[in-house]
């Protein structure tokens, strides 16, 4: 009896929207699993994560950190990842591009302190791209880290 109970908690935390009843397997077929039976219906908020186009002087962040991604769910456009200037950058410089399916609604200022210095950009409405909104000094790191926002309405994609 306990691992319906796992299964039912298992669904939960990924996000089910709707339980179906039990397929029962008899003999030697090995049995599916929730998800390709059918009895477990994802929730559109486990919309995989993809990678943003990362813009010169920017580049992907060492070994072992998450490169800069987004998803889209429920109309909100999530970010995550980091980010290295290695040459450093000015204000207004591009940092990293976004499909449209990723723009925001309107123009959206971010601003994150990492190690005591303060950076800042701009995830542009018209074009999808981030640009500084204050210079970037060389070897500076950028986390990308829950930043989010409404992204456009479907019928403006």
């Amino acid at each position: 009896m306990r691992l319906p109970l796992l299964l039912l908690a298992a669904a939960a935390a990924l996000g089910a929207t709707e339980l179906r009843p039990s397929v029962h397997v008899s003999g030697d077929a090995a049995p599916e699993t929730p998800l390709a039976a059918g009895r477990v219906t994802p929730a559109r908020s486990l919309a995989s994560w993809a990678n943003a186009t990362v813009l010169p002087p920017f580049g992907p962040p060492p070994r072992g950190y998450e490169p800069a991604q987004w998803r889209r769910a429920r109309g909100r456009v999530t970010l995550r990842g980091w980010l290295t200037c290695a040459a450093g950058a000015e204000a207004g410089a591009p940092v990293f591009a976004l499909p449209p399916r990723a723009w925001p609604a309107r123009d959206e200022p971010f601003r994150v302190t990492f190690r005591g210095a303060e950076r800042a950009l701009v995830v542009g409405a018209a074009d999808g791209v981030a640009r500084l909104s204050a210079d970037s000094a060389p070897g500076a790191w950028l986390p990308l880290v829950s930043l989010e926002y409404d992204g456009r309405h479907e019928g403006e994609l």
